[in-house]
């Protein structure tokens, strides 16, 4: 009398159930990878939309248009206060080499200029809308 086959061995010479559960395991792993993946591209190309272009500009024209003048200010005070800064750097760089070669009278005078840049610098900061106040030239 044959003795019957051992567990997991094929029977009749066809795939063994324990194969056949295992490939259907790896089909099922995989789909479900491919479906996560779809899902999480369609997700992001949802979220994925640039505000600033000009597909739909009748709907932000007259915000953009009451914005204008506030924001060409605001560029003429920040290329203002560029020149200023830029100003204070080299008065920076003037005071520093001052010190390194111990020309005591010309780090005083530099100190002095740099101290009066910034007291100008800060008293124009409020108009710019710096500081937490709000500008009067942006609406909303």
């Amino acid at each position: 009398m044959e003795s019957p086959p051992p567990p997991g061995s094929r029977a009749r010479g066809g795939p063994s159930r324990a194969f056949l559960r295992r490939l259907g395991l790896r089909i099922g792993w995989v789909i479900c990878a491919v479906l996560l993946a779809l899902g999480s591209a369609g997700i992001l190309a949802g979220i994925d939309h640039q505000p600033g272009t000009a597909a739909r500009a009748e709907l932000t024209w007259a915000a953009d248009r009451a914005i204008e003048p506030g924001l060409v200010a605001a560029a003429s005070d920040l290329d203002h206060l560029s020149s200023e800064v830029d100003g204070l750097s080299s008065l920076g760089r003037v005071a520093l080499a001052a010190l390194v070669t111990g020309d005591l009278t010309s780090l005083d005078t530099a100190i002095a200029n740099g101290k009066t840049l910034i007291g100008t610098i800060e008293k124009g900061t409020p108009r710019r809308g710096c500081r937490g106040r709000p500008s009067s030239a942006t609406p909303g």
